[in-house]
């Protein structure tokens, strides 16, 4: 199913048709997606595990999306809808949303929005069940900057009634994360691979990534990892653990039929650049069958 993305203002992300055919209209939330959701800090690395989550809400009618954000001096939750839209910084790939909520006596704290664009019209991959993002949080007011990277899927997720089917599926798609050892940050991209066992509901998924500088834009290393289900197998919740180094991942399908995927995963590896520090990594992917 595609998604001309007609009447939609330039740059906007457009969700996919059945984000607008199914949801009611006149909710004050047309859809509450399910959110795996990972969480790294910008100060020495520190990690947390992934989460099912339903963060973020869009609305039809404003077309504004919603991020609630938590954390233990802050509870809030933030839009960002076409006004908040930072042009120069977005592509049909990307959407950047930024928000400056300006304090009185320290300066400002800001909010930053990514989201890896559903619809036909993104040349990467065309999406309209689930997709991914970044949310980014810049915090004055905690005494900073203090920045905090929240990457994560998200997904109109599967109902019983698809999950309910027999056989093997393979999805393809995109990752995208942030990185750090105890020297330096940098940008996680790659690819992902996770094949699904309908009739076990076990399932499986490669991460092929690679961190770039920022600066540079110069590879610094390329990683594979794979992870493995764990716990009792579930098709509402995919859970699975990394084979190298540490790490969790957390997916959801997403669709009627499953036809799509979304996720989160935190892992820390051996860095061959920094032989006394690991590379801590959060990242969010999304992929189609």
């Amino acid at each position: 199913m595609g998604d001309s993305g007609a009447g939609v203002p330039q740059g906007q992300p457009v969700p996919g048709t059945f984000f607008r055919t199914v949801c009611r209209p006149d909710a004050v939330y047309s859809d509450t997606f399910s959110v795996p959701l990972a969480r790294i800090s910008a100060d020495g690395g520190a990690l947390s595990p992934p989460s099912l989550t339903d963060r973020l809400h869009y609305s039809q009618a404003t077309k504004r999306y919603t991020f609630i954000e938590f954390n233990s001096s802050l509870d809030s939750s933030i839009s960002f809808g076409p006004d908040n839209i930072v042009t120069t910084a977005t592509t049909p790939e990307e959407t950047l949303f930024r928000r400056d909520q300006c304090l009185t006596t320290s300066g400002s704290d800001v909010y930053m929005l990514r989201l890896f664009n559903p619809g036909s019209a993104n040349p990467t991959l065309n999406l309209n069940y689930a997709s991914f993002g970044l949310f980014t949080i810049q915090n004055a007011s905690l005494g900073g900057p203090l920045i905090t990277y929240l990457p994560f899927g998200y997904a109109l997720p599967t109902g019983a009634a698809g999950l309910n089917r027999a056989g093997v599926a393979t999805y393809t798609g995109v990752v995208k994360g942030i990185a750090r050892d105890n020297s330096a940050q940098y940008d996680v991209i790659g690819t992902l691979t996770t094949t699904v066992d309908f009739t076990s509901k076990a399932f499986s998924t490669k991460l092929d990534l690679t961190l770039k500088n920022p600066q540079t834009n110069a590879t610094v290393n390329i990683i594979t990892i794979n992870f493995n289900q764990s716990g009792t197998p579930t098709l509402s919740t995919l859970n699975g653990t990394a084979s190298t180094g540490s790490g969790d991942v957390v997916g959801v399908l997403a669709g009627p039929q499953a036809e799509e995927i979304a996720m989160a995963a935190t892992l820390t590896v051996a860095s061959p650049q920094n032989v006394t520090s690991d590379i801590r990594i959060a990242l969010s992917a999304a992929g189609k069958r």
